[in-house]
């Protein structure tokens, strides 16, 4: 529901992204935390384990994946991730499948025999990692979309005027308040453009019940046997 502007306007929408901050906290963190990482590893195991019935004809996405590797940099929805990243998301799945049964797919039987021939192979280049700051980028993105859509503030300042608040400046007041993160306007402009960068062709693509992965106050899907269904359909789709 969108409110007019104001000093209650203000107030509302900054006691709203401290507190989103606060809650949050843990996605201003470098890297992706590891709870995040063991969802999406489950995710992509269940979503293996219905492939073949669902696409008998289509390649998993798990070959896909492996044959990934080794190419450089690989981009998904305008993020960047190096071969470390992919490498390292890889050998998580494969652990996750050895843990489960004991089995891999093909293409995994060999990327885990070759790592374990040769472990230091896919050493990270010096600098920032690929996905250091995607988490971060997401929520103070989801966080500035949410006070403009909410409270119909504009995203960033007029830049004939200097003063007045816009959703980038409360987002950056919530930030510090809630999160203890101290960025200037410019880098959560930056943030949140490449939330929306990453975004832009994902969401208008995704099914119904996906649909409110934008809301910051939306609850988490849970994973259950429907929505695994509704991702390998997700998937299936939009892979050649």
């Amino acid at each position: 529901m969108m409110v007019n502007q104001g000093d209650n306007a203000k107030t509302a929408a900054l006691a709203w992204a401290t507190g989103y901050f606060r809650r949050n906290k843990s996605d201003l963190e470098k890297g992706i935390p590891e709870s995040a990482y063991q969802k999406s590893v489950d995710l992509t195991m269940m979503i293996h384990d219905g492939w073949d019935k669902n696409f008998p004809n289509k390649s998993n996405p798990l070959q896909a994946g492996v044959a990934q590797l080794n190419s450089g940099t690989t981009t998904v929805a305008g993020q960047s991730f190096s071969d470390a990243d992919l490498h390292d998301y890889m050998r998580r799945v494969s652990a996750g499948l050895m843990e489960r049964d004991g089995q891999l797919p093909g293409p995994l039987n060999k990327f885990v025999t070759d790592v374990l021939r040769k472990p230091d192979q896919k050493k990270r280049p010096p600098g920032r990692k690929g996905l250091d700051l995607f988490q971060r980028h997401v929520s103070i993105g989801l966080a500035v979309d949410h006070v403009v859509k909410t409270w119909s503030f504009k995203r960033t300042r007029n830049r004939h005027r200097a003063s007045g608040e816009c959703a980038v400046s409360i987002v950056k007041a919530g930030l510090a308040a809630g999160g203890g993160l101290n960025l200037s306007e410019d880098e959560i402009i930056k943030a949140s453009d490449r939330y929306r960068k990453a975004f832009a062709t994902i969401l208008p693509a995704l099914p119904k019940e996906l649909q409110d992965i934008s809301d910051p106050e939306a609850k988490a899907p849970e994973i259950s046997d429907e929505f695994v269904k509704t991702m390998i359909q997700f998937v299936g789709k939009y892979k050649a």
